[in-house]
């Protein structure tokens, strides 16, 4: 009896070292199970702060080039503005120089007609002195023809 009191018990302390043990394994396995959660949580949120920093970045790079891209549009716009307005200025002036160059034709036209019957006034006005002198025909011939011929 006596050996099966200490077998029993051994068996029970060594059921009781095994539970103990299994206890401590489950214990360390829970605590490492929840070391592991935390990593992963602790890298998740890594990730994502990495994810946003780098999403926040391309972000700016985008605005950034949509703004230059803007800019340079306007300045370009400016330029072919700048650029219409000197060519309307130039036609403009163009059209003023021919317009000016044709009046003053017209100008010279008009100076020399105006001549050309002052002379004619003058030359008949002259004939007619010389009529009323009484000159012969024969002399006054070529300056009939002259005055009837007009200005060249």
């Amino acid at each position: 009896d006596e050996l099966e009191r200490q077998w029993r018990r051994k068996e029970a302390e060594k059921a009781k070292t095994d539970a103990e043990a299994a206890a401590s394994l489950r214990v360390a396995r829970e605590a490492q199970v929840a070391i592991k959660q935390q990593y992963v949580e602790l890298q998740l949120q890594q990730d994502k702060s990495e994810f946003m920093r780098v999403l926040a970045a391309q972000r700016d790079a985008q605005a950034a080039e949509q703004a230059k891209t803007a800019e340079e549009a306007a300045r370009r716009r400016k330029h072919e503005t700048a650029l219409r307005s000197q060519i309307k200025q130039k036609e403009h002036a163009h059209i003023e120089e021919r317009k000016a160059y044709f009046e003053e034709g017209a100008k010279l036209d008009q100076e020399a007609h105006a001549r050309r019957a002052r002379l004619d006034e003058i030359k008949a006005r002259k004939l007619a002195e010389l009529q009323s002198l009484g000159l012969d025909e024969k002399y006054l011939g070529p300056v009939k023809r002259l005055v009837a011929a007009g200005s060249p």
